[in-house]
């Protein structure tokens, strides 16, 4: 048996405003680098929150802080036009 979970359950704790950009800019597929750059903080800043995120969503990795954040609404989608626009040279 897996330890992930297909789905969040519904008691979540809620992110902070802090760890929803964090988590918004990693959906849009940004690196640990350019969210620290961009947000003005260190990568290891990123990484706490990431883990503080996965406890509260109950999951481990970014992958799946995202898909847990989409599902419990969280962060909304981007579009999948948008981002094939911006990764075009």
């Amino acid at each position: 048996m897996s330890a992930r979970l297909a789905r969040p359950p519904a008691t979540l704790l809620d992110l902070t405003p802090a760890q929803l950009r964090i988590a918004s800019k990693i959906a849009q597929g940004r690196s640990t680098e350019t969210i620290a750059s961009d947000l003005t903080i260190t990568a290891g800043t990123i990484n706490v929150q990431m883990k503080h995120c996965g406890q509260k969503l109950g999951v481990c990795g970014r992958a799946a802080v995202v898909h847990a954040c989409f599902v419990t609404w969280q962060i909304q989608r981007p579009e999948k036009a948008a981002l094939l626009r911006e990764r075009r040279p």
